[in-house]
């Protein structure tokens, strides 16, 4: 069975402060608590407003207020309106009617206007706690109370809540934090899986955790470009490893902190085997800041799909034609048919004995029969990449988190390392923790269980089990 977690205890606690504090009022003056305040309206506000974090508590808090205020407000308008002009104080069984058909068309045509201003106001998200609050107002039984009695008791009351809420979830319950602790996650197959972004649930744990002093990075072959999208809305406090450790780059800043270009000897050798061959690189390179990508003319339909896929991309400029003088290469890509990567691969290792050059083949999925491959400096690895970053700031411990097989150097490396249910047989073999399913959410939780452990030196005695 799951655990009862901490936003259930913390809603629990929201909820039974609003009732608390209409004992107290009540006890004191039982007028005063019936004309003012509302445990029912304060503790759904409470509720509401408690989500996982504090930023998200906040958005929720916030869409509460203004909901509860405007609705509220021009729920005692259109009361006013309805008694000025429409209403009948002849008491007959057809005017009752009459009057009532009067005050619920006058109060469904209202709605039009007030979602109109929340679209004005730029609010929508407020809208349908607007339309709730308005309703209330208007057609709900109000115990006898004044319409603006009732008004200012629905409003005060919600803000009350929603101030509690907040007041709750800005206390840490947690003293545990393993703040020397390196997270260090993989993407595709880890924190991606069928959608490439990630959840709900990931972006607003991961700031969470974050926020708390986590200290968690991202470790992937893919360029600033394709993570733009996936990644946005996570405030990562740590540089990102990318192009398979062949750069750090900082995500706050957009700028590139660390790279590890191809040395000028492995780089002469590599650009004379290509023209040689007489066949198109994509050369990626760091050039004032920018990802650059140089290329020649386009041989095959895959190097043009290629390019007209990325050629877009933010953060990353491709010129046709030679790379600059004195321009640093972090990557050679190769676009071509199967056997022809195949063949390359195989040349190159031959003219490389010493592996200086580090060689990667992959599938080209969107054009069937095409390869990639892609030629790195030999120190461009992620757990390379790794060390600089433990190096730089002091990390006792590593884990890391993969579900690819490029991911498992980076993996036998760290002190710990974690893969999902669903990652190929050799990554499993090499996790310390394999966790069941395939949802990527449970890698964050997993990450948000450790970063909270008393003793998590204890993992390092703990191999090949199902769960901590």
């Amino acid at each position: 069975m799951p655990k009862i977690g901490l936003r259930n205890i913390k809603t629990s606690l929201a909820v039974l402060m609003t009732l608390f504090v209409y004992f107290v009022i009540h006890s004191i003056n039982p007028e005063t608590a019936t004309l003012w305040y509302s445990p029912f309206f304060a503790g759904i506000a409470a509720a509401y407003s408690l989500q996982t974090d504090y930023s998200a508590s906040f958005r929720q808090a916030k869409i509460r207020a203004i909901g509860s205020v405007f609705g509220g407000i021009y729920g005692v308008l259109i009361i006013y309106i309805y008694q000025a002009i429409f209403h009948n104080p002849i008491e007959t069984a057809l005017n009752v009617s009459i009057n009532m058909f009067i005050f619920y068309m006058l109060v469904g045509l209202g709605v039009i206007p007030l979602i109109y201003a929340t679209v004005l106001m730029k609010q929508t998200m407020a809208t349908f706690v607007t339309i709730l609050t308005y309703l209330s107002v208007t057609v709900s039984i109000r115990n006898n109370l004044p319409i603006e009695y009732f008004a200012a008791n629905r409003i005060l009351s919600t803000i009350f809540g929603v101030i509690l809420a907040l007041l709750i979830n800005s206390i840490h319950f947690n003293y545990v934090k393993n703040k020397d602790i390196l997270f260090i996650s993989g993407l595709d197959g880890t924190l991606f899986v069928d959608q490439q972004e990630l959840s709900g649930y990931s972006k607003h744990k991961l700031n969470h955790l974050i926020g708390q002093g986590a200290s968690i990075t991202i470790a992937t072959t893919r360029t600033p470009s394709t993570l733009f999208q996936a990644l946005n809305g996570v405030n990562f406090n740590l540089p990102m490893i990318l192009m398979k450790g062949a750069a750090l780059y900082d995500s706050k800043t957009y700028h590139f902190t660390k790279t590890n270009p191809i040395p000028v000897e492995e780089n002469q050798l590599i650009v004379s085997y290509i023209k040689s061959k007489n066949k198109t690189y994509f050369a990626y390179s760091i050039y004032e800041n920018v990802l650059t990508v140089f290329h020649g003319d386009f041989h095959n339909k895959a190097e043009k799909f290629y390019y007209d896929q990325h050629k877009m991309d933010h953060f990353k400029n491709f010129v046709k034609g030679e790379p600059y003088p004195g321009s640093e290469i972090l990557v050679y890509m190769l676009i071509d048919l199967d056997d022809q990567i195949q063949k390359m691969e195989t040349e190159i290792r031959e003219f490389n004995p010493s592996n200086t050059i580090d060689i990667k083949a992959f599938p080209f999925d969107e054009q069937e029969g095409y390869s990639y491959l892609r030629l790195y400096d030999h120190k461009s690895t992620k757990f390379d990449a790794v060390n600089q970053l433990i190096d730089e700031y002091h990390f006792k411990m590593v884990i890391a988190l993969g579900s690819k097989i490029f991911d498992i150097p980076m993996m036998q490396k760290a002190d710990y390392s974690i893969a999902l249910e669903s990652a190929p047989d050799e990554v499993k073999k090499t996790a310390d923790l394999v966790l069941k399913g395939s949802n990527p959410d449970v890698i964050v939780a997993q990450i948000s269980k450790i970063f909270s452990m008393r003793n998590p030196q204890k993992l390092l005695k703990i191999r090949k089990s199902d769960e901590i």
